[in-house]
């Protein structure tokens, strides 16, 4: 398979990946990828506010078209406009883009934009949602292009005898545990673009930075009480899923995959 310059440098760096598609190089990630915090989200009236959106699961979606045609790419433009018309689609089926999607209303957008595209394809849904299909190893592994739903939460800090008390959780008193600040948590769709298996490697492109290809190390944790591991993520470098770090430590899981029949 060919493989661009970005991603043959990534190869050299990890080992052998395994790929569904040829991807673009990773410095023409900035033109093709569109972050869900664009300004044009804002200017079209798509997402409310200024600043900061939770389009992560609708970015994504349009980021993987564009990823099937990148050779002859969409217009940031066309994208946003293709989100703005799909989320009309879905509010009159009170599917608020703006609100989070869970899984199975990510798949109601992504047949709508298949619909207006005249593209057939439907989806499945593995984890969280999956009908009692679960995640297995090999569904990680696979080169097919998937979106991931991806779980964080704050790792709390235990308290040690002799410090002063603050927030339960910390050790190391902040000025926001006098205002009892809940736990930083949540979920964040990303698109899975390449596995590493032999280094236990899955690079995404994160609507929130997509302009690079963000690597988490992939573990399976099982305990004593529950036979189906949890699939931990570790970002493997200190920009990888950046945009989350929220100034605290955090954990990340893998909760569910959703990808092409």
């Amino acid at each position: 398979m060919t493989k661009t310059w970005g991603v043959f440098f990534s190869v050299l760096l990890y080992g052998v990946l395994s790929f569904a598609i040829i991807l673009p190089a990773e410095n023409d990630l900035p033109a093709l990828m569109l972050n869900q915090n664009d300004s044009l989200f804002f200017e079209r009236g798509v997402a409310p506010g200024k600043s900061d959106s939770s389009l992560c699961g609708p970015t994504s979606a349009v980021n993987w078209l564009q990823l099937k045609s990148f050779q002859q790419p969409y217009s940031k433009e066309h994208l946003v406009e293709l989100v703005r018309e799909v989320g009309a689609d879905l509010s009159a089926k009170n599917i608020d883009i703006n609100q989070g999607l869970v899984e199975p209303d990510l798949v109601t957008f992504l047949k709508t934009l298949n619909r207006k595209l005249g593209i057939k394809q439907d989806y499945a849904i593995k984890g969280r949602y999956g009908s009692g299909v679960t995640i297995q190893e090999e569904d990680i592994w696979s080169p097919a292009v998937q979106i991931l739903m991806l779980n964080f939460r704050e790792i709390p800090r235990p308290l040690e005898p002799g410090l002063r008390p603050g927030r339960p959780g910390r050790n190391i008193p902040l000025p926001d545990d006098l205002m009892d600040r809940p736990l930083v948590r949540g979920n964040h769709f990303v698109l899975k673009v390449f596995a590493d298996r032999d280094n236990k490697l899955l690079g995404v492109i994160d609507p929130e930075n997509p302009s690079r290809f963000s690597l988490v190390r992939v573990n399976f944790v099982t305990s004593l009480t529950d036979t189906t591991p949890v699939i931990q993520l570790k970002p493997a470098t200190r920009q990888d899923l950046s945009a989350f770090t929220f100034g605290v430590p955090l954990s990340w899981s893998l909760i569910s995959i959703i990808e092409e029949k």
